[in-house]
């Protein structure tokens, strides 16, 4: 079927609106070439046929010709596999940047190798108390030397105490982190994807596809991502016979098991929890809907990645203390910690109550301060008899031994460099079926704690790195489908204003062969 005369004026200017909305569209993305988030956009067009196949006049010889072109859309140029591969990396970064940042607070209190010009530290205050017992062994008996060991000795436990406090501020400001900031966040950016859900759909029911609200969108779930491993799913919904929008629907992996976090405008809420009882911390998750109820006491173990997971481990796993091949945490280094100050006070309290001596009460040289049986960093102090001089550090082993005797100070020497094991329990040694978590001398104890730290930082900043790198390169090809190219956009400019003006010298065209028709034919001969 041939298009009527006036038909062709109809495409033209078609040809035309398609080309100025394209330009339209080129002029938006040029224009938000730096919009952080904004995704490339695109006009959807169509060949337009309004021609029928079963005209009862038509015949073998018949036309179909076209009718032009139709917009029918705008639409963004975004990859979806691309998007869940750049949040599954982001969940990763997330992990590791946390856990890389809490070792690095760790570090920068226990790692004494690192420490630039530092005269102090554990290592070598209890070098110092070592060389005053050397100094004691030879003036047996001079309170001043004693004085001077006390001293020694007061400033390693103040070291501990310093050491252990600073642990704790550590451990205090990653739970407020976790538990206030963090969560909040979460919290906070759910219900902004809500907010924006409602938005979307009531903007798509009413013909506009909303992109830009989209971007905005697709902004807060890269950064959810980072808290934890997300699976975003778009449901498409018919609103009518012909048409559909798409309902966004976000899962979390909880212990090896799809949980609905957000469908629609529906969401739940995170709460941090802390155990009265142990004081380790988990997640609460309230209720979606009826078919999803609520979820409590989610831990580390039971998240897959993210942000959440890796301050989980900080604040509640101790490694060997937990079991053997668990992660080190907070835990591990305060217990480490512990663990050294303990067997410390306890080989010399014992050093310096000799068997045959038989002092009531003990002559200890280390107690708590806070009255409590067990010793620890945080509570060790100089044992009450020792620091107001009414005993010192004992000389000898034998009660009988002649004046000057100097066995037990000499003991005490040896113990200071002799190899001892370290267990989980300082209150019930040797019970465990796990081996002692270490065996060797304080000072190699304390290094020990240094280079397990260090290689910690090391192994986690290489991944971190590895899965920056990845997000970057993934963010790199998101850029490349997704993001402005002003050379791209330059010749779509010069395709579309060919494209329009073409349309409109085929609209001049026609007027001139239309002239020809009305004006001139008929007028030969004249």
């Amino acid at each position: 079927m041939i298009n009527s005369t006036f038909g062709g004026f109809m495409t033209a200017r078609l040809g035309m609106n398609v080309s100025q909305q394209a330009l339209n569209i080129v002029g938006q993305n040029i224009s938000n070439v730096g919009t952080t988030g904004y995704t490339r956009q695109r006009l959807d067009q169509v060949s337009l046929n309004i021609g029928g196949s079963g005209n009862r006049y038509s015949s073998l010889y018949s036309v179909n010709i076209g009718n032009g072109a139709l917009a029918t859309g705008v639409s963004q140029i975004r990859d979806p596999f691309l998007d869940r591969r750049y949040r599954n990396e982001m969940a990763q970064v997330g992990q590791y940047d946390i856990r890389t940042s809490g070792l690095q607070e760790v570090a920068d209190i226990l790692d004494e190798a690192n420490k630039v010009n530092d005269d102090g530290g554990i290592t070598n205050q209890l070098g110092d108390f070592l060389s005053k017992l050397n100094d004691l062994s030879k003036e047996v008996g001079n309170k001043e030397f004693d004085t001077m060991a006390k001293a020694s000795a007061d400033s390693l436990v103040k070291l501990f105490n310093s050491y252990a406090k600073n642990l704790q501020q550590v451990r205090e400001n990653t739970e407020n982190d976790f538990s206030n900031i963090d969560i909040d966040n979460v919290n906070n950016i759910l219900k902004n994807i809500t907010e924006l859900n409602k938005s979307i759909k009531s903007s798509q029911i009413q013909g506009d596809n909303a992109l830009e609200l989209q971007d905005q969108r697709n902004l807060l779930l890269d950064e959810l991502s980072s808290y934890m491993k997300i699976d975003v799913q778009y449901n498409k919904v018919a609103i009518t016979e012909n048409r559909f929008i798409d309902e966004l629907q976000i899962n979390v992996t909880i212990n090896g098991q799809q949980v609905q976090l957000l469908n629609d405008d529906e969401t739940r809420q995170l709460e941090a929890v802390q155990d009265p009882n142990n004081g380790s911390w988990s997640l609460n998750l309230s209720d979606l809907n009826a078919a999803n109820p609520a979820i409590q006491n989610v831990d580390q173990n039971a998240l897959e990645s993210g942000s959440l997971k890796s301050s989980m481990e900080l604040l509640n796993c101790s490694g060997e203390f937990d079991g053997a091949n668990q992660p080190k945490g907070l835990g591990y280094y305060e217990k480490m910690l512990d663990s050294l100050a303990n067997r410390f006070a306890t080989v010399m309290n014992e050093a310096n109550n000799p068997a045959g001596m038989n002092f009531n009460p003990p002559h200890n040289l280390f107690e708590t301060n806070d009255g409590t049986t067990t010793i620890t960093a945080a509570n060790i102090k100089i044992a009450e008899g020792w620091a107001d001089n009414t005993y010192g550090i004992t000389a000898s082993q034998d009660p009988n031994a002649p004046e000057g005797s100097n066995d037990n100070v000499l003991h005490m020497m040896t113990l200071m460099n002799q190899s001892l094991d370290y267990y989980a329990d300082p209150d019930d040694p040797g019970t465990n079926d796990d081996l002692p978590v270490f065996k060797g001398s304080f000072q190699e104890f304390f290094t020990n704690i240094g280079l397990t730290l260090g290689m910690e930082i090391d192994s986690n900043t290489e991944i971190l790195n590895n899965h920056v790198t990845l997000a970057g390169s993934v963010s790199d090809q998101i850029q490349n489908v997704s993001g402005v190219s002003l050379d791209e956009e330059g010749m779509n400019m010069l395709q579309f204003s060919k494209a329009y003006t073409a349309s409109a010298r085929m609209m001049t065209a026609l007027d001139e062969a239309l002239d020809v028709l009305i004006n001139k034919m008929g007028v030969v001969g004249r």
